[in-house]
């Protein structure tokens, strides 16, 4: 009989073992799996903050320096250039917003509003040389163009510093890969 026990007793505890490896293997199989979800969710997210970070910095560095380029009020294609950047800007700081963080939208939001300062001077320069003469002297009509000349020339280096700060926070989020 003692024999017979221990026999069974045996496969009790062979029965036991089994189920706990099969226990344990399954468990490790799911963080395995686990890990690897998270790592490919984190390369997809990365990658899709990668390009519209690449999109935003873009068009708002070609924005500034169109802004920045003497006498771009008479030049149709480089304004053309510009409206298009404008979109290109809208799409990316769109994008931004949806992918974050939160301190890569705030300088995105900085971006932003100076490319739109720098848009609306370039317009409005714009617009001043399209119109007719005015009633203004041409010392007046010249210290007015001077003016608009000079809010674009500011808004732009304001816009290029914006671009400047954008890209040292889009890389710091870049290179954060969300391990810790």
């Amino acid at each position: 009989m003692d024999a017979g026990l221990a026999a069974i007793g045996g496969a009790l505890a062979g029965a036991i073992a089994a189920v706990g490896g099969a226990m344990i293997h399954a468990r490790s199989q799911r963080a395995t799996t686990r890990d690897n979800i998270r790592a490919e969710y984190q390369k997809e997210t990365r990658e899709a903050r990668r390009n519209a970070y690449a999109s935003l910095h873009s068009a708002a560095k070609t924005l500034a320096l169109i802004a920045g380029s003497d006498g771009i009020w008479s030049d149709a294609e480089g304004l053309r250039d510009a409206w298009q950047e404008e979109d290109r800007l809208e799409v990316a700081w769109d994008e931004i917003g949806f992918l974050g963080p939160v301190n890569v939208i705030s300088a995105a939001e900085n971006v932003r509003h100076y490319a739109l300062d720098a848009l609306r001077g370039l317009r409005a320069l714009w617009s001043f040389h399209q119109e007719s003469p005015s009633r203004r002297s041409v010392a007046q009509e010249e210290q007015h163009a001077n003016a608009l000349s000079q809010q674009l020339d500011l808004a732009s280096t304001a816009l290029m510093q914006a671009v400047e700060e954008f890209r040292e926070e889009a890389g710091k989020a870049l290179g954060d890969v969300g391990l810790g």
